[in-house]
């Protein structure tokens, strides 16, 4: 996958907790001996200079303060390294480690130290003192990244560790099914995977709130002793790849306690970049059974999370199934059977190497349900190889999981970006040429939670992202194409048809930071073609908004639509509507030959649920306009607090309303 786009103007920042905006001064940094006594020279000589006096300073130095300025030196020239590693790329490390005789590469960011462990959290994590930082040739025996002999990437090379991260390792195990697609979130120089092995310096990309980087690594791990080994993710056949992936989400999130806990879909997002659809066994089973057949059949890497059991540890050892625990899931089979029946099996991976699914369909099972499939070989075989895969009977998944996360990955597709400071005070227009019919996801992401401090996290959530797209059909004209809302890491939105025209789109985005009044966060395109993507500082069509969901108006909605026959005006229709897409909307439709409309709409609970019309009526909670034969208006509201406006399946706009016809 190629990646295009416009890069963030705060990457120096990428390695520093968020915190809320505080009107508090920084406090000034100690000064150095060195800085002391040149300040005293500077006051007893204060001319010096002036006059013209050359001086030597390295005469004016004790041997001690000459190392102390030679140790500022040399930290100062690692700090930009690790800022270099941060920025740009691990070939440019390599250089400077060739250049100057560096030897092996420390991380100076994340560091083989206790705090990287731990975090703030060393009174739960004792323990983890005993831990040791140990280069993978001190545990692990022939080493390499993908394989020795016969390099390949396969899902068993994933075994979770003494760390609650089995979201990120089932995700793993999913996009291990293809192996390519672990070959190319790692960083190759010249396509040798092993190239920084001689400096312990190894690059992994990602994409980090939408914004693509490339994460340098030193080669430390943490391991519970030489013998033992790695004390988290741990090393299959001398394989590397999957303790470097964790140690990059460890990075990226301060300490491997932070990543104690998560969820499959931030990984498979900011490890491939495409979108990912959650889906709960609570909504629809019917469709979440369909989505696991076609992806599947797409090759969709996904994973399952399991139900937070009430009967403990006995269940889980009776069944096989580990709670609040994810799973890689591998797909939906329709199974015949001997009397012409189906059965409906879902494929699945578990990464808990001690948890071994015991239920009907395992190996392990005592009923011979096999013995009633005609194909029973073809599918035994599909599991006789691994003890953690196994197929689970669709009615028992349902049981036993209540989500899925399918990654809508395509191999070819490409990924277009920009990254710029958002206000939460105004929506955001951006231009978005796509210069090939095909598929295309159109996202807007921000800051993953876990990166801000905990004082953050206690008090806030993410930002709600309302984000709305429509096709410029010239004239001033535009259809609608999607929208949506969510307080999500990542929104994004994509046409319900599999494919759209070549174009100009525009795509309309409103965030609405918690504790900023702007903040960074980018608008990213995961489709057939590289795409141009323009920041529409002054946007020139105008009633954009209005003229979008006009188009949805005439379009989506027609079982809410009020004929107004009693109002003197047959032909004629308005409705009312609060989407679940960010915005609610009042539209009328004036079809008569020779009367005109004259509107009054009145919101009800303006005040509680923060509503307002987003055009400037009379009064922000009253709209009053008239229509002559043949127009259409369509007056949007905004809803401050959307979604504690009733019922979210409830499309309903609570208002009053009066219509006059009258003749002209």
């Amino acid at each position: 996958m190629s990646v295009y786009g416009s890069k963030a103007t705060n990457t120096k920042l990428m390695f520093q907790p968020i915190v809320a905006p505080t009107t508090k001064r920084p406090q000034p940094k100690p000064k150095s001996k060195v800085e002391e006594r040149s300040e005293k020279d500077k006051k007893a000589n204060p001319h010096s200079e002036s006059e013209g006096t050359k001086t030597d300073p390295l005469h004016l130095m004790t041997p001690e303060e000459l190392n102390e300025l030679a140790s500022i030196g040399l930290e100062m020239f690692q700090k930009s390294l690790a800022l270099c590693a941060s920025e740009s790329g691990f070939k440019t490390v390599i250089r400077n480690i060739q250049r100057m005789n560096l030897g092996c590469y420390v991380d100076d960011i994340f560091k083989p130290e206790l705090k990287c462990l731990v975090g703030d959290n060393l009174i739960n994590r004792s323990p983890w003192r005993a831990f040791v930082w140990l280069h993978p040739d001190q545990f692990v025996k022939n080493i390499s990244i993908f394989g020795r002999d016969k390099p390949t990437v396969s899902p068993d090379d994933v075994r979770q560790g003494l760390i609650g991260d089995g979201y990120l390792i089932a995700s793993l195990a999913s996009l291990a099914e293809v192996s390519q697609r672990i070959v190319n979130i790692f960083a190759l120089y010249e396509e040798d995977p092993m190239f920084g092995k001689d400096h312990g310096l190894y690059s992994i990309n990602i994409f980090l709130a939408g914004h693509p980087f490339e994460l340098v690594l030193d080669d430390y791990f943490p391991c519970i002793s030489e013998e033992k080994g790695s004390a988290f993710c741990q090393v299959v056949d001398g394989k590397l790849w999957p303790i470097m992936i964790e140690k990059a989400w460890a990075k990226l999130y301060f300490s491997y306690d932070n990543i104690d806990s998560g969820m499959s879909s931030d990984v498979l997002r900011d490890l491939t970049g495409a979108p990912v659809k959650s889906l709960w066994m609570e909504d629809d089973p019917e469709n979440v059974w369909k989505e696991l057949v076609d992806a599947h059949t797409k090759k969709y890497p996904m994973t399952a999370g399991s139900k937070e059991f009430n009967q403990g540890i006995d269940f889980i050892n009776e069944v096989g199934i580990v709670s609040s625990h994810s799973y890689s899931c591998l797909g939906g089979y329709e199974v015949k059977k001997k009397d012409g029946g189906v059965v409906k099996l879902v494929k699945m991976r578990s990464v808990f190497p001690e948890a071994v699914y015991k239920g009907k369909w395992s190996l392990l099972s005592e009923n011979n349900e096999w013995d009633d499939i005609p194909e029973k070989g073809l599918f035994q075989e599909k599991i006789k190889h691994s003890k953690l895969v196994f197929f689970i009977e669709y009615d028992d998944f349902q049981k036993y999981f209540d989500n899925v996360q399918f990654c809508l990955m395509n191999d070819s597709f490409q990924y277009s970006f920009l990254t710029k400071k958002v206000s939460k005070k105004v929506g955001e227009y951006f231009k978005i040429n796509i210069p090939k019919e095909g598929r295309y996801y159109f996202s807007m992401s921000q800051e993953p939670l876990k990166r801000y401090s905990k004082t953050y996290r206690d008090k806030y959530d993410y930002a709600e992202i309302k984000v709305a797209l429509g096709r410029n059909l010239g004239d001033n004209q535009f259809e609608y194409i999607a929208s949506t809302q969510f307080g999500k890491k990542d929104v994004w939105v994509t046409h319900e048809s599999e494919t759209i025209p070549a174009g100009e789109y525009i795509m309309y985005a409103k965030v609405n930071w918690p504790a900023f009044n702007e903040k960074e966060a980018t608008v990213s395109v995961y489709g057939t073609e590289k795409c141009r993507i323009d920041d529409e500082l002054n946007f020139g069509y105008k009633g954009w908004l209005e003229k979008l969901w006009l188009d949805f108006a005439v379009k989506k909605i027609t079982k809410t639509k009020v004929n107004l026959k009693d109002q003197g005006a047959p032909n004629s229709e308005y409705c009312a509507e609060k989407t679940t897409n960010g915005f609610g909307f009042i539209a009328v439709w004036n079809k008569e030959s020779n009367k005109k409309l004259i509107c009054e709409f009145r919101l009800k609970n303006s005040t509680e649920y923060k509503l307002k019309f987003k055009e400037s009526f009379s009064k922000k909670d009253i709209a009053c306009f008239e229509l002559l034969p043949g127009e259409s208006k369509i007056a949007l509201v905004g809803v401050g607090k959307y979604f504690d406006y009733g019922d979210e399946r409830n499309t309903q706009l609570y208002h009053s309303c009066t219509i006059k016809a009258v003749p002209l």
